[in-house]
């Protein structure tokens, strides 16, 4: 079985990741992956993926949204035996719909992943009619939790027949075994006592760090805020933290290939979105030890449940009181520690490859041989 899958690009985000971390492990259950990418990142995800056998493609289309991308798609599809192409995110999901229209491949099964329960497009009339003809060209849609799916299922009813739930997974071992490294390399003005509060997320407005930045202006002075990731807002967020005058408490650490280490250097975590179909770094830093604080949203607060703290989304007041609660209790933060290793356990990225196997051999069996459109 050969399997493409393609995705807009390889920056450090959580369907990034998963893919990542995930496509050497399809190789060594036989099952052949290669990626095809639509626009160039500055991550070092297409180095890892090479040197572990998998093949990365790039787009010869500059612009992501360019609807050119259909035409290079399809020929790229045409010249390329694949038995599943398997799109992630848009615009890269509805390129690969169209394109698939145009491919001589009358055999090739076409596969989504839903990552997010909401978007810009939806409540958007033109854009149902456009995302029921997107969906339609799918045979299967993975949805990453009930949440993804019930939102899925509202706006566009008819994908309720083609789509199934299979929960993101991470390595929990690699999570659980990292070495913390020094304080002091992360926060150079470390000091004994002081507290660091995690976030790795992209600096976008849907991960919604501005609530984090309104936070940290009322922490005490021993509270260091570290932003892992990097995004279109960033110039924006760093002028917010001078404006607000707590540049020495805020920290913006970029694109980093150690997260796993920074969440056992680090004492809590947050993810503040505005919405999340999943939220996988939440998983990761259960794995890691750390206690997590995250906004009540559906699919995150799935992900966390009673594991940790779960605080209204967009209130900056309530989660400054969340982090300094569980930082200066420490029953309370090893309570949520303990919780939160256990319901990391549940997301074990072993289960998600096995389930994705099995979609993939049900879909490529002679009977599944129509397309819906």
């Amino acid at each position: 079985m050969k399997v493409l899958h393609v995705i807009n690009s390889l920056d450090i985000g959580g369907a990034e990741t998963l893919l990542k971390e995930a496509l050497p492990l399809y190789l060594e259950k036989g099952v052949q992956c290669d990626v095809l990418v639509l626009r160039k990142s500055s991550s070092n995800y297409e180095e890892l993926l090479k040197a572990q056998g998998i093949n990365v493609f790039y787009s010869k289309v500059k612009q992501i949204y360019s609807p050119l991308q259909i035409v290079y798609i399809s020929k790229f599809l045409t010249e390329n035996h694949y038995d599943i192409v398997h799109s992630h995110l848009f615009p890269s999901q509805y390129w690969v719909s169209v394109a698939r229209k145009f491919s001589s491949n009358k055999q090739l099964k076409l596969v989504t992943t839903e990552h997010n329960t909401s978007n810009g497009r939806r409540g958007k009339k033109p854009f149902y009619y456009m995302d029921k003809y997107i969906y339609g060209g799918y045979e299967k849609i993975i949805c990453i939790s009930k949440g993804t799916e019930k939102e899925l299922h509202s706006w566009v009813k008819e994908t309720s027949t083609k789509s199934y739930i299979i929960e993101n997974g991470i390595n929990i071992e690699k999570f659980k075994e990292s070495r913390p490294l020094r304080k002091e390399d992360l926060v150079p003005t470390y000091k004994d006592g002081d507290i660091l509060v995690v976030m790795t997320a992209r600096l976008t407005e849907q991960k919604d760090h501005t609530t984090v930045i309104e936070a940290a202006v009322g922490l005490p002075s021993n509270y260091h805020i570290l932003f892992v990731g990097d995004g279109e807002k960033r110039p924006e967020y760093e002028e917010m933290v001078k404006e607000k005058n707590i540049e020495q408490h805020v920290h913006f650490l970029g694109m980093r290939s150690d997260v796993d280490q920074i969440m056992k250097t680090c004492d809590v975590f947050v993810l503040s979105s505005h919405f999340e179909g999943f939220g996988l770094v939440a998983v990761e830093a259960m794995a890691s030890g750390l206690p997590v604080i995250a906004s009540n949203v559906t699919g995150l607060s799935e992900v966390v449940g009673d594991a940790g703290i779960l605080f209204s989304q967009g209130n900056a007041e309530e989660l400054k009181e969340s982090i300094i609660n569980i930082c200066e209790n420490n029953k309370l933060k090893n309570e949520f520690v303990t919780k939160g290793k256990i319901q990391a356990e549940k997301y074990s990225i072993n289960n998600f490859i096995a389930q994705h196997i099995d979609l993939y051999q049900d879909l490529s069996s002679p009977v599944n041989n129509t397309v819906e459109r």
